[in-house]
C-alpha cells in the first residue's frame, strides 16, 4: 500500500558508477528509476556482519530534492578533506561536505563515513540503520566476503542485492 508523502524505494533504483577513497572522499550514483521527492536514502562506509551494519563505521542520510529526480541523473557526493563525510565521535556533517543535488545531513550515527584506500565498500539502504532495506552497494575491497570476520573493511553481500548487479 502506498502512503501519500511515503516514497517506494527498492532494489536496483540508483547505481554506484565511481568512488573515490583519496582525498576529497567522493562517489556518483546514477538513478535508475524515478526518485520522489523527499526520498531518503541512507549511504554508509560501514560492512554488512550478516545481521547489523558494522558499528564502529558512519554514514550520510541523503534526501532527494523537491520535484523528485528523473531516471539516468547522476549525483555526486563529496567529503571534506581527510575528514571525509563525518567527523568522530559526534557524527556531525563534517563542514564543506556537499552533494550535488538534494541535501545531505549526518545519519545519526556517531562514527565516521571517511572512505579507506586500503579498501571499503558503501552501502546504501532505506528504512533505519536497525532495520535497513538495502537498494544498492559498492565494494571495493576486492569480492564480497561470504564467511569470515566482517569490519569496517569488509562486507557480507547485504540482503536483497545480487553481486553485479544491483
Amino acid at each position: 500500500t502506498l502512503v501519500i508523502g511515503q516514497a517506494q524505494t527498492a532494489a536496483g533504483d540508483i547505481a554506484f558508477v565511481g568512488f573515490n577513497a583519496d582525498n576529497n572522499d567522493q562517489f556518483t550514483i546514477i538513478t535508475t528509476n524515478y526518485l520522489e521527492d523527499g526520498t531518503q536514502i541512507y549511504f554508509v562506509d560501514a560492512g554488512w556482519t550478516g545481521t547489523a551494519i558494522y558499528a564502529s563505521e558512519g554514514g550520510i542520510l541523503w534526501t532527494v530534492p523537491s520535484g523528485g529526480l528523473p531516471t539516468n541523473t547522476m549525483v555526486t557526493f563529496t567529503g571534506a578533506g581527510a575528514g571525509g563525510f563525518t567527523t568522530f565521535p559526534t557524527g556531525s556533517l563534517e563542514v564543506g561536505a556537499s552533494v550535488t543535488a538534494g541535501t545531505i545531513a549526518a545519519s545519526g550515527i556517531a562514527a565516521s563515513m571517511a572512505l579507506t584506500t586500503s579498501g571499503d565498500q558503501i552501502l546504501a539502504f532505506t528504512g533505519s540503520v536497525a532495520s535497513p532495506t538495502f537498494i544498492a552497494a559498492a565494494n571495493f575491497n576486492g569480492a564480497w566476503s561470504w564467511t569470515g570476520t566482517n569490519n569496517s573493511e569488509q562486507s557480507l553481500l547485504p540482503p536483497g542485492l545480487t553481486s553485479g548487479t544491483n
